[in-house]
């Protein structure tokens, strides 16, 4: 693990996680810049992490990725039931923001952490909820590149 800007930096933990970068913040491959990868319990304490990060850079500004869980499911009610049948078997953790639903609303959410400026991108962490890999790949990946997002699998921190 590596600490840039006095946050702990670290490699990607599974294969199945995906860097997904919003266009035009320099994640295009042209410049080098470090990244933070922020842990957060919401997105209102994620957008203030990141404030504080960019208020304290002397010369180039570090990409800062959100780390977002995904336990998706067809529709919101299935993806329910499969966070509760999670919750049974690894218990709660409230310490990163996660996203229960559809892949749409997924797409929706990582779209609006952009806009908002919360984060630079996304660490998209899938749960082991019986699909939600597939449905990212499938459908919320595609919506994402539609939108102009750079997408990396399976790359480290």
């Amino acid at each position: 693990m590596t600490t840039i800007a006095g946050v702990a930096c670290r490699a990607l933990d599974t294969p199945a996680e995906r860097k997904l970068y919003f266009s035009g913040r320099g994640a295009d491959g042209t410049e080098h810049r470090p990244e933070i990868v922020l842990n957060a319990s919401d997105l209102g304490a994620a957008q203030r992490e990141r404030r504080r990060i960019m208020d304290g850079c002397n010369g180039v500004a570090p990409l800062v990725m959100l780390r977002l869980e995904g336990l998706l499911a067809d529709t919101f009610t299935e993806a329910r039931t499969h966070l509760t049948e999670y919750r049974g078997r690894r218990g709660a953790d409230e310490s990163t923001v996660r996203y229960v639903g559809t892949p749409a609303g997924l797409a929706g959410l990582i779209a609006d952490i952009g806009a908002a400026e919360v984060a630079d991108g996304v660490i998209l962490v899938p749960l082991d909820a019986p699909g939600s890999s597939d449905l990212i790949a499938r459908h919320t990946i595609p919506s994402l590149r539609e939108r102009g997002m750079r997408i990396e699998e399976g790359a480290s921190v």
